[in-house]
């Protein structure tokens, strides 16, 4: 079913009937963060040549596509979002983390890698003043660790909950 292949006609045509960039999910996530999250990568091209804000945030959490895409590690749709300047030090409204910070956490060390290579900001704090150091450290990612610290990470600080 030619339909069914991402780059046919009839799918980029189908797409423009059925998906509305700007659409918000029941969930209250963008479209754009869902295709990010679940490594949609084509899904995720095709939203932002059809003009989807790059930093759209979801209304939950208010957090951007690439947060969603560093949490699980998907190198692929942090690129594409990269290419369009996504906000590399984006942070979410509840937890106040950058997606240095969740790919940190979660051991996706090609994905930090990559966000440093962006210029992210080694230190930066969560609202509980925790950095992407401790993050990584209390999950035991020792590789990442290195790397934090080969950038420079501060190492003499104490997050708030100590």
């Amino acid at each position: 079913m030619d339909i069914c292949e991402t780059h046919s006609k009839s799918y980029l045509a189908w797409f423009d009937i059925y998906w509305d960039t700007k659409y918000f999910q029941s969930t209250e996530h963008t479209n754009l963060s869902l295709a990010s999250y679940f490594r949609h990568s084509v899904i995720v091209k095709i939203l932002l040549e059809k003009g989807t804000r790059v930093d759209s945030k979801d209304s939950e959490y208010s957090q951007t596509p690439l947060s969603w895409a560093a949490q699980r590690g998907h190198k692929d749709v942090i690129q594409l979002l990269l290419e369009k300047e996504a906000e590399v030090d984006s942070k979410d409204r509840k937890y106040s983390r950058t997606p240095l910070s969740w790919a940190a956490q979660g051991g996706h060390k090609d994905v930090v890698q990559l966000l440093l290579e962006k210029e992210a900001k080694v230190d930066s704090k969560d609202g509980n003043s925790r950095t992407p150091l401790l993050w990584a450290a209390r999950n035991g990612h020792k590789d990442i660790v290195q790397l934090l610290l080969e950038k420079k990470a501060e190492v003499d600080w104490k997050g708030s909950d100590g």
